[in-house]
């Protein structure tokens, strides 16, 4: 299998979309990683703080990121960019088998 990878025109149709997946696999984690810590750290909410000044109660409030919007964007965008990727290399997979089985069917009628 390694040999063949250096090779063109020797590796499988499979084996070219399964290593096209797999890389746009880890790409769109990165990806979403990147996006997740977006979310994180533009999106903030107010929290209430208490504190006591001088022996009074004072209440205010103080800008928080929001890391359950973070966490939720950076999956939904995973899951997302998932679907797309294998649907893409399903289509691929098929174009490829398609040209290969045209490639095989004229090669023998060209001579």
């Amino acid at each position: 299998m390694p040999e063949d990878f250096l090779n063109f025109g020797e590796m499988e149709t499979k084996c070219i979309t399964k290593y096209l997946f797999w890389a746009g696999a880890a790409l769109s984690l990165i990806i979403s990683l990147l996006f997740g810590k977006y979310l994180y750290m533009t999106n903030t909410f107010e929290r209430e703080i208490s504190f006591i000044e001088n022996g009074e109660t004072w209440y205010s409030f103080e800008p928080v990121n929001h890391l359950p919007l973070g966490i939720i964007g950076g999956v939904a965008s995973f899951i997302i960019s998932m679907v797309v990727l294998k649907a893409a290399c399903e289509v691929l997979y098929l174009i490829i088998s398609c040209m290969k089985v045209y490639l095989e069917k004229n090669e023998g009628s060209a001579d």
